[in-house]
């Protein structure tokens, strides 16, 4: 959607799109994503199930928060592509 977004923006509206806010929000989300779900697949590995509404092993809790962290990495990428339209 944002790929299209970026594509079809410029024809439609007129106006060339910022690109170091492009990359920036592009980068934000790559690294987002492994961010919030590499840990969310190791914790699978841990026993982790899903759809859960809390997890009573201690050990876990470091690796929701670094989770917690790449999806705000994913959600400043959105407002950065936001921004950028």
């Amino acid at each position: 959607m944002f790929a299209g977004l970026s594509y079809w923006a410029p024809k439609i509206f007129g106006f060339k799109l910022n690109d170091t806010l492009g990359r920036a929000a592009f980068w934000c989300w790559v690294v987002g994503f492994y961010v919030a779900f590499m840990p969310l697949y190791v914790l699978g590995f841990m026993g982790a199930t899903r759809r859960m509404d809390h997890y009573n092993v201690p050990a876990w809790h470091p690796l929701f928060i670094i989770a917690w962290v790449g999806a705000m990495i994913i959600f400043t990428g959105i407002i950065l592509q936001i921004a950028q339209v």
